[in-house]
């Protein structure tokens, strides 16, 4: 059995669609505060998308590759969290660098342009 309903989509309009669910991901729900899955699922999807760019700009590559170790961060820190059965807690400006750096607005806005 395939993926039916997405098959009544074409994949160029996915592709398109994608980034527009992300970014209205990000107005709707990360007003305040970004997740630490977000975090790392964000920095994935950018960094899936850049693999697929033959010259990508360097500053945009260590952008992708320090977003990339700020998502496993980000689920290591959540995955102990969740087996020790409390917060662990990461720095303040952790915080504030994946909320304007790695939110879905973000994502959504470069997987739309930069091709």
């Amino acid at each position: 059995m395939g993926l039916w309903i997405l098959n009544l989509i074409s994949k160029e309009s996915l592709l398109v669609l994608t980034p527009w669910i992300l970014i209205l991901v990000g107005i709707l729900i990360e007003k305040h505060f970004i997740g630490r899955v977000a975090t790392f699922t964000n920095t994935m999807a950018i960094n899936i998308h850049f693999s697929s760019i033959q010259d990508l700009n360097p500053p945009l590559a260590l952008y992708a590759n320090l977003g990339l170790l700020f998502g496993v961060v980000a689920i290591i820190s959540y995955i102990v969290s969740t087996k020790l059965g409390q917060r662990l807690g990461l720095p303040w400006w952790y915080y504030k660098i994946t909320n304007w750096a790695f939110s879905s607005i973000v994502t959504g806005i470069l997987l739309l342009v930069v091709k």
